[in-house]
């Protein structure tokens, strides 16, 4: 099961159990109702910028937002050459974020950083 999709069902069950809705997610995050909806539905994914975003509006860590119990996965990825554009960052990102181990996730953003503008 991908991060975005342990994310999806923690969510819906957190909505669930607080008697909240799509529109009031939506609002906290400022997106629209259908964005919420699609990415609980698993059409879109939960992005890490937007998983952040997600924790902060619900008061949970990213931990237990992530579920800590889902099985992960080792990987390597070696990168060559310089990143120049802001989407070639955010396609770095998205493969660096996709890679940690679900202990690790928390600091995606803080490494990331670090390496690109650092």
């Amino acid at each position: 099961m991908s991060v975005s999709s342990v994310v999806a069902v923690y969510v819906s069950n957190w909505l669930k159990q607080h008697k909240k809705s799509y529109q009031w997610l939506a609002d906290e995050l400022g997106v629209s109702k259908s964005l919420v909806q699609h990415m609980i539905n698993g059409d879109r994914t939960f992005t890490s910028e937007r998983i952040f975003q997600v924790s902060e509006v619900l008061d949970v860590s990213v931990d237990e937002l992530i579920d800590k119990k889902s099985p992960s996965k080792e990987y390597t990825v070696q990168l060559r050459g310089k990143i120049t554009t802001r989407e070639g960052e955010s396609a770095l990102q998205n493969v660096i974020f996709s890679c940690f181990k679900d202990d690790e996730i928390y600091y995606a953003n803080e490494i990331f950083n670090k390496g690109i503008k650092g």
